[in-house]
């Protein structure tokens, strides 16, 4: 809890995935695998889940989610600032496609 892990963030229409790294080198079915039997906490979240987006610094970023009805930051580092500021944009055009409005 807390340690930085090396993590491949996957993001679709519905799903947020946190998939370890060494899952996506290994192939698509060990990444499966390593959604069925995972080993973080929350290899998935829904992108209903999503409260709010946002660009820190550097190459920082943060996705607020609904967890046991309490809104939680999540912190993440991306590879470097474009990347991160390309998550943040895209986390928030899906959350806009779904109604949510401009707010986030």
């Amino acid at each position: 809890r807390g340690k930085r892990q090396d993590r491949v963030l996957g993001i679709d229409r519905f799903k947020i995935y946190n998939i370890k790294k060494t899952s996506t080198l290994l192939g698509l079915s060990d990444m499966l695998m390593n959604m069925i039997s995972p080993n973080s906490k929350n290899p998935q979240r829904l992108m209903e889940d999503v409260l709010n987006v946002k660009y820190l610094e550097r190459n920082l970023f943060q996705i607020d989610v609904r967890e046991d009805k309490v809104q939680k930051p999540l912190v993440y580092e991306a590879l470097d600032k474009e990347t991160a500021l390309r998550i943040v944009a895209k986390i928030k055009k899906i959350k806009n496609l779904e109604g949510r409005g401009p707010d986030m």
